[in-house]
């Protein structure tokens, strides 16, 4: 009856070990060790389950990993916000086409990230200066593995500006841009910012960070897959233990499979965001508009459109005629 289930392999001469339906059934004793290491991404309740039901299997899997989660006191510490954010929907087709690209500032250092479109897979660096050379140069070494996307999202924030789009137009990448203060129009961006931003402060140094960036890379997301799944094919090796077949390439018709999940996704998405968000009218040069804080809320300025940016409704306005902000 279990003949087809239940299969005793061995990974050497030395070890000999039980399978059911591919998974490893682990041994009470190690199992404590095997959690921790679970755990290294602080990926959360749900992720963490994934990638432990792909792997192993012992009856009370699911419990435990609830409570090594609720008793991290990193995670205690730093919760996630309720707050939900639909994803940009995305029109990859293959890794590393487009790219999106931010900073973010943790523990008094600031730091680069990078986020491919279509396998969510993350690139991070701590910056040692704030400037737009310093950057360049990390994204230059990033691409020099990666590939030379077809186009670069950020935020327009100083660092990303004319300097930033003669290296943009030296690479030929074309350099999309959002409205400052606006995190939902890059929301790809700020997901990724995000999730890096959690790992950097539950990580106790920049070697913790990496290893944790690692088990992050191939942690099974939305879609099922893992970004390193969906940018090399397969799964890394990690310092979790896996059986060898948990290395095997993805059956050929992934692809397929990922598309009609993305695409389930999208839909689902859009259709949270449509409750509350309307279309706006669009502004010419010259319209009169009011600007608000974005931090009180508050109408601080008015001033002139003085051009429409392309790409979504973002604005420059002119400010007593001599100042030009982006809305």
């Amino acid at each position: 009856m279990f003949s087809n289930i239940w299969n005793e392999v061995s990974f050497d001469d030395q070890h000999r070990i039980l399978l059911f339906h591919n998974r490893v059934i682990v041994p009470r004793h190690i199992r404590r060790s095997l959690l921790d290491k679970l755990h290294l991404s602080h990926s959360g309740i749900t992720k963490t389950r994934s990638l432990a039901r792909a792997l192993y299997y012992w009856p009370s899997l699911n419990r435990e990993i609830n409570n090594i989660i609720s008793s991290c006191e990193q995670c205690t510490r730093l919760p996630p916000s309720q707050h939900f954010t639909p994803p940009q929907k995305s029109i990859s087709q293959h890794p590393f086409q487009d790219v999106s690209v931010d900073l973010f500032e943790e523990k008094g250092h600031y730091y680069l990230v990078l986020v491919d479109r279509y396998s969510g897979w993350p690139c991070i660096s701590k910056l040692n200066k704030l400037d737009t050379n310093t950057i360049t140069n990390i994204l230059s070494n990033w691409l020099i593995d990666w590939g030379i996307p077809c186009s670069i999202k950020t935020d327009n924030g100083p660092q990303f500006r004319s300097s930033f789009d003669e290296f943009c137009q030296e690479m030929k990448i074309e350099h999309q841009t959002s409205s400052p203060n606006n995190p939902q129009s890059n929301g790809h961006a700020e997901a990724g910012v995000k999730a890096m931003k959690y790992l950097v402060a539950k990580s106790s140094n920049w070697q913790s960070l990496l290893t944790a960036l690692c088990e992050w890379r191939n942690t099974p997301q939305s879609s099922g897959y893992s970004p390193a799944q969906r940018l090399l094919g397969g799964r890394q090796r990690t310092l979790i233990l896996a059986h060898p077949s948990s290395y095997f390439c993805l059956p050929s018709d992934h692809y397929e499979r990922f598309e009609k999940q993305k695409s389930t996704l999208n839909a689902k998405s859009a259709m949270y965001f449509n409750r509350l968000a309307k279309p706006l009218s669009k502004l010419d040069p010259g319209d009169l508009v009011h600007v608000q804080h974005p931090l009180t809320k508050k109408t601080t300025e008015t001033g002139p459109v003085s051009t429409r940016c392309s790409r979504g409704q973002s604005y420059e306005v002119n400010i007593n005629g001599s100042k030009r902000i982006r809305k």
